[in-house]
């Protein structure tokens, strides 16, 4: 469904907080997105200091009142509202009109004429502005005086400039043309290198009148014997007065062509450095050292916790090298409560607030809110400073704010899908466990049960070879239970970030041995081999749980290997890439596809192969293996034996012994 759009007009008049709050109320009753448009014109650097300050004011009061703020470039204002209108599809755009006096309307045409016709299709809302005539300027700033004495002395210079210029080119016989396009280039150089753009008009009046008394008969007097010099003068005039209102228009253009260029790029810059970034106190960061690129402004950081401003960083103007270049700055000490409170309303209502608005006006900084679809991430607070924000300057600050709004809701939601990843993942790992558990548990639960329930019901029929046989069912199968128990203590472990490991110097043959008595000796023909490298090989390891470790493969190995299998345990010194402990055990079974191998210490991976007794593991033994050897800083791997067979072995870090104050290594070599 198409949305309704609201545009309204922003201006310095007088009038304008009562049309931009009628244009609220309505876009309100009309649930419609507002956007307050302004047209920055050519003439817009000469506007007065007051009309300035309106037109700051009203952009403020728009932003307060949820529009948002937008500022185009040209000299046709219809033409760029009805372009504006026409690429964003605005349905109704508002706007105040001033009453004009008759005679000018005899040269000028009302805004909102203009916009009917460029803007047929659409809804135009007229509020009748009558305090919005254009008023003289009694007061001239000091930097209005300022750039006044510095276009007439440029004016002046390029004047007596092609004046002497002119005398030379009369000295040595160069016709009056030539002259005239001496004074047509200083016209047009008074146009580019002055800031007025009556100062161009001024210098042509003044070069017609200085060609006049200098170069025409006759000479240093105010009037001509050839009554065709007056056509010279009328062509010249319109020739330098064109020349020089074209020159003045490229310049103006040329510089909201850059300011154009200048905000582009630095929202280009803030969109790519902001996709960088992973991390909420980064994308602030990274956005604040934006603020103080654009400003040169001191900037607060305040970030949220619990709906409220909790720590807030100060980025400081720094032109130190060793700094984050993204940063542009350096984070100091926080600054005081009343900054703390502002930023609280400001969190709390979703608006600007402090210097430059009408709530908390003497405040020292200027609060932003960091908010997108009704959730608030923090607020930025930009220094006060000698001077206020242009309108230029602030809408690029907002559209920085907006584009770090925007990177936190990504990260925001992307944080959020992956703890639903990570959530449905240990769902789904619960529900694989108590499936495997219900299912391979019951198995010999069962065989207890039933050997229990013969020996209590038939113990004085049964004879010793019998008893024996169901006391080795029984535990078996309670070996058998004992194991998985205790690995899936482990998993719980490992899962929970609860694996401490009890770190000791230990003889890596001693840990092997123990771990052999506690294998499955139910085992029947096959039997395990284990062959020692060297009596003399130590690591650093938590003994308990690297002999669960070898417990686990000898048991995998015995498991399933068919009968008259030889499983056997080695242990050697590798060098690569440092000096490590390898531990292995192979056996001389079928092996394993080469499909599973990279499964095979996946959690809950069971695989095709069935055991001779036709239980399946659970999936946890191989995958505690890697986490406890991982967790001891080595690596574990799998790999079929040619022609037949699986190896898997695991590397511990070998370590050194200190003796007396002299390095041992562990091999016997000082």
């Amino acid at each position: 469904m198409k949305t309704h759009k609201v545009v309204v007009c922003v201006s310095p008049a007088p009038s304008g907080p009562r049309i931009l709050r009628t244009a609220a109320e309505f876009a309100s009753a009309e649930e419609a997105p507002l956007v307050a448009l302004y047209v920055e014109t050519p003439t817009h650097a000469a506007i007065s200091e007051e009309n300035s300050r309106r037109l700051d004011a009203n952009m403020a009061l728009a932003a307060r009142l949820g529009a948002r703020v937008e500022t185009v470039f040209g000299e046709d204002v219809p033409a760029r509202i009805a372009e504006y209108a026409h690429v964003n599809e605005v349905d109704t755009i508002i706007l105040g009109q001033s009453v004009l006096p008759v005679w000018k309307t005899l040269f000028q045409t009302p805004l909102s004429d203009r916009l009917s016709s460029l803007l047929p299709d659409k809804t135009l809302m007229i509020i009748p502005d009558v305090s919005a005539r254009p008023q003289r300027t009694v007061k001239i700033s000091q930097q209005q005086e300022n750039h006044v004495l510095k276009d007439i002395v440029t004016a002046v210079l390029l004047l007596g400039a092609a004046t002497v210029l002119g005398i030379l080119f009369q000295k040595a016989g160069l016709q009056e043309a030539n002259i005239v396009t001496l004074y047509i280039l200083c016209v047009t150089l008074t146009a580019v290198m002055t800031s007025s753009p009556a100062a161009g008009i001024v210098s042509a009046a003044a070069s017609v009148v200085t060609f006049n008394y200098l170069f025409t008969e006759p000479l240093f007097y105010f009037q001509v014997y050839d009554p065709g010099y007056m056509i010279t003068f009328v062509v010249m005039f319109i020739a330098a007065f064109i020349t020089g209102t074209l020159a003045s228009r490229l310049k103006e253009y040329a510089q909201q062509s850059s300011k154009k260029a200048f905000r582009t790029q630095i929202l280009l810059d803030t969109s790519r450095i902001l996709a960088q970034e992973d991390s909420r106190g980064r994308i602030m960061e990274v956005t604040a050292g934006q603020l103080l690129k654009l400003t040169g402004r001191k900037i607060l950081i305040y970030s949220v916790a619990d709906g409220v401003p909790d720590k807030v960083k100060v980025l400081e103007p720094d032109r130190g090298e060793d700094r984050d270049p993204a940063v542009q700055g350096t984070l100091s000490a926080s600054p005081g409560e009343e900054e703390r409170e502002i930023a609280s309303w400001t969190l709390r209502e979703g608006k600007s607030a402090g210097a430059w608005t009408e709530v908390f006006s003497r405040a020292e900084y200027l609060f932003l809110p960091v908010q997108i679809y009704a959730h608030s991430y923090g607020v930025f607070a930009i220094g006060r400073g000698e001077k206020a924000l242009s309108s230029f300057v602030r809408s690029i600050c907002d559209s920085i704010v907006g584009e770090c709004a925007l990177a936190l809701e990504n990260e925001y939601n992307e944080r959020a899908r992956e703890e639903v990843a990570v959530s449905v993942k240990n769902e789904q790992l619960r529900t694989t466990l108590l499936r495997s558990i219900s299912h391979d548990l019951r198995t010999p639960l069962t065989s207890i049960y039933g050997n229990a329930d013969n020996l209590l019901a038939d113990q004085g029929n049964l004879d010793e070879a019998t008893k024996r046989e169901i006391y080795l069912d029984i535990r078996n199968d309670s070996y058998w239970l004992i194991s998985v128990v205790q690995n899936l203590l482990s998993v719980t472990r490992l899962e929970n970030a609860e694996l401490k490991l009890d770190l000791n110097m230990e003889l890596i043959d001693d840990v092997i041995d123990e771990a052999l008595k506690h294998t499955d000796h139910s085992s029947g023909n096959r039997s395990v081999l284990f062959v020692r490298s060297r009596d003399d090989l130590y690591a650093e390891m938590d003994a308990s749980l690297i002999s669960q470790v070898i417990i686990n493969l000898v048991n995998n190995a015995l498991k399933y290997t068919p009968d008259a299998s030889v499983i056997k345990v080695e242990t050697e010194e590798i060098s690569a890439p440092g000096k490590e402990i390898a531990v292995s055990v192979s056996d001389n079974g079928d092996g394993v596809s080469e499909e599973e191998l990279p499964n095979l210490f996946t959690l809950f991976y069971t695989g095709q192969k069935k055991a001779p007794d036709s239980r399946r593991g659970l999936g946890l033994g191989l995958a505690v293996c890697r986490s406890i050897v991982e967790a001891h800083g080595g690596k574990i791997c799998a790999e079929n034996l040619i022609p037949h067979g699986l190896r898997i072995w695991f590397t511990l870090p070998e370590k050194e012994i200190i003796l007396n104050g002299d390095v041992e290594d562990i091999s016997g070599r000082r």
